[in-house]
């Protein structure tokens, strides 16, 4: 973990290398200038008749420097849970619309089913149901046999009642001599079985004017109707261009969601780089510490904190999200559209903070005016221990002495050698 004392030893080093660097470059371009204008030779070596060895020194300078204490700031670092949480909302919305658009540019067609031509046959039966009570009920099951091209159109079955008669019972009986005056018949809950050739069912008699000795008849008409030829090729037909219709939809779906995507993360970008995260992120911290307050005082609040703070060495530290938690996987976790809190670094201005405590005290929260007091008397007092330590102690100024060094040039050494070259 960096430390203060290592913060301050690398920026010493930092300038100590800076300064190295621009000697050593100034060095080089002065060697540079004037070897330009004097050598002047075209044989082996720096002399025509002599060889000669090149010597280069880097010249340095210890130095011991000392940190000291002059004085203090004052640096706000609250912690905000979900400062982004209007930014993710706004982010979410212009995905779905991005897709809806996407989706309704492209619409794919529902294919119309087309005019069905076919023949009509009707198959009867009947189901006995005494009239001895207003309403009777009869459940019923019939199976009929027809080809595959032939179907029961269950929208078209009907039916009607029939008082018995002579050829349905032994009319010398007692129980059969009554017959319905006024009634009516009806079907409900039909179903038909997985192959579509049984029949199912509940046929209903009514009648006001009930007769014990009675027996009825609920006659069902059921249409079958078969396909013609030209049916058959149109329906094939159809039943295609709904599986064409499924996987294009399926394909306009997929592209839509990519768009949509896209378009998402082109918004994400130009919040990230045009958009101020940190604007954003106050806001929200001045909307959590003033909730109290109308908005109108709450705005005004906003702007006056807002001059208060030196914006130009404000940081924002994000934290990391759970890796298993992270709403948009494909950016990393401490990214600000995942994080789930932020440590604000708000430098105030020194000129500024008793305009900065007297403003946050209004928030009316305990737990901000305790820690706005206590920031205030601590930072006070340390400055007062600053100016005496300054005029009494001054040791007790000194924070960090430490060792370094610096270049101070480049030292170039021309030796000629005893021995001329052999010729050959």
């Amino acid at each position: 973990m960096t430390t203060l004392k290592s913060e301050r030893r690398s920026i010493i080093e930092s300038v100590a290398s800076e300064i190295s660097e621009e000697n050593e470059t100034s060095s080089s371009s002065r060697r540079s200038a004037t070897s330009g204008r004097t050598v002047q030779y075209i044989s082996e070596g720096k002399d025509p008749k002599f060889s000669t060895t090149e010597l280069t020194y880097q010249v340095v300078s210890p130095i011991i420097y000392s940190s000291l204490l002059r004085d203090v700031g004052l640096v706000w670092c609250p912690r905000i849970a979900s400062p982004f949480i209007k930014l993710h909302q706004l982010i979410g919305n212009h995905e779905e619309k991005e897709k809806a658009a996407y989706l309704a540019q492209h619409y794919v067609p529902v294919p119309i089913k087309p005019a069905i031509s076919t023949t009509l046959f009707e198959e009867i039966f009947e189901v006995q149901i005494d009239g001895d009570d207003e309403i009777n009920t009869k459940n019923f099951s019939r199976r009929f046999e027809f080809t595959e091209r032939s179907f029961i159109d269950l929208d078209g079955i009907r039916a009607t009642h029939r008082n018995g008669n002579s050829g349905d019972f032994d009319w010398d009986e007692m129980f059969n001599w009554d017959d319905l005056e006024n009634a009516t018949a009806r079907v409900l809950d039909l179903t038909l079985s997985a192959d579509g050739r049984t029949l199912s069912g509940r046929a209903i008699l009514e009648t006001t004017d009930p007769e014990y000795l009675n027996r009825s008849f609920v006659t069902i008409y059921v249409p079958i109707k078969t396909y013609t030829d030209e049916a058959i090729a149109a329906l094939a037909a159809y039943e295609q261009s709904l599986v064409d219709q499924t996987f294009k939809e399926e394909a306009v779906r997929s592209r839509a969601a990519q768009y949509a995507r896209l378009k998402r993360d082109e918004l994400i970008d130009r919040y990230e780089n045009d958009f101020s995260l940190q604007k954003e992120a106050y806001r929200s911290l001045i909307r959590e510490i003033f909730q109290g307050l109308s908005s109108n005082r709450r705005h005004y609040n906003e702007q006056v904190v807002s001059r208060c703070i030196d914006w130009e060495k404000s940081v924002i530290n994000f934290d990391s999200q759970l890796i298993n938690q992270l709403i948009y996987p494909e950016y990393a976790p401490d990214h600000f559209v995942n994080c789930p809190r932020i440590l604000f670094i708000l430098p105030i201005h020194r000129s500024a903070e008793d305009l900065f405590f007297t403003t946050i005290l209004e928030s009316e929260i305990s737990l901000h005016d305790t820690g706005a007091k206590l920031a205030r008397e601590s930072v006070l007092n340390l400055r007062e221990s600053i100016e005496e330590w300054r005029q009494n102690d001054p040791e007790k100024l000194l924070l960090d002495v430490n060792e370094t060094e610096i270049v101070l040039g480049q030292h170039l050494e021309a030796v000629v050698g005893r021995y001329e070259f052999e010729s050959g």
